[in-house]
């Protein structure tokens, strides 16, 4: 304890930093689902010595970017900040000291996490159980930030339906030719990462209840500024009427398990997947 205060003021700095980087990251006590990982991060920042400028300085960009793309697939990861985590956060805090002069030591502390039986590493089976996260989980938010990087999240995002639910009431549905067999699934699938994107606020608000191709063209009035929109958020070819939601749907669950294949570290693992969970 009387080291603890002698080092208070750095301490309290490094946790304030950690949490700002996370916030930069776009979690907030509502998307980030284990609040430890801000203990390895804090402890990496105070062992550093860094100061503010770490969070901005164009130089720490790979280095931001490495403890990003590890806090995220911990997060995503079922059972790494469960059970046995001061052990873990023990083992952590040594591949630090150790490796982390220079940069985050992202395949030490990789490495310390599998000898404990925690690896960060995803199995087809798992990938799936990621396609099948909805509206509302607490995980959807850092799933669809890992796939679509890039946006400046120190800015408010909502988490929209690209396909927006009122288009499927059961009424919209029929009026659209779809039988009754099938509109409780297409419900279903409405709020299904499949049909969700990372929108501004401020869009969100303008966006509404508007088919996407009516939006689209509303707000990109210019045609490769949609396409540069459709290729970063994996849209494809935007159908103009609901009736076509099923064919958009599989597509771009397609391509979302091929980015997270890769991203993931999982190429061998899909490859090797039974044919019905790649299908």
């Amino acid at each position: 304890m009387a080291l603890l205060e002698t080092q208070w003021i750095r301490v309290a700095d490094a946790l304030r930093r950690a949490v700002r980087l996370l916030s930069d990251f776009g979690l907030s006590g509502r998307t980030l689902t284990a609040d430890s990982v801000i203990l390895p991060i804090a402890y990496y920042l105070f062992s550093r010595n860094v100061g503010d400028n770490y969070l901005t300085a164009t130089s720490m960009q790979l280095d931001r970017e490495a403890i990003r793309t590890w806090v995220i697939r911990s997060l995503l990861k079922s059972g790494i900040w469960g059970s046995g985590l001061d052990t873990m956060l023990l083992a952590l805090r040594s591949e630090i000291r150790e490796n982390g002069a220079h940069g985050f030591p992202i395949e030490h502390v990789d490495a310390a996490m599998a000898r404990l039986g925690k690896a960060t590493r995803f199995e087809a089976a798992e990938i799936e159980e990621l396609l099948s996260l909805r509206y509302g989980d607490r995980q959807t938010f850092v799933l669809l930030s890992l796939l679509y990087p890039g946006m400046d999240f120190r800015n408010t995002f909502h988490i929209d339906h690209i396909f927006p639910r009122d288009l499927f009431r059961k009424s919209a549905l029929k009026k659209a030719g779809f039988p009754d067999d099938l509109l409780d699934s297409l419900i279903a699938d409405c709020n299904m990462i499949p049909n969700l994107q990372l929108l501004e606020g401020p869009l969100n608000n303008e966006k509404r209840a508007k088919p996407p191709h009516t939006w689209m063209a509303d707000y990109f009035p210019d045609h490769s500024a949609r396409e540069i929109y459709g290729v970063r958020h994996d849209l494809g070819t935007l159908p103009e009427a609901v009736s076509d939601f099923p064919a958009f749907f599989v597509g771009r669950r397609d391509r979302m398990r091929t980015k997270l294949g890769i991203l993931l570290d999982m190429n061998q693992a899909l490859d090797n997947a039974p044919d019905e969970l790649i299908t």
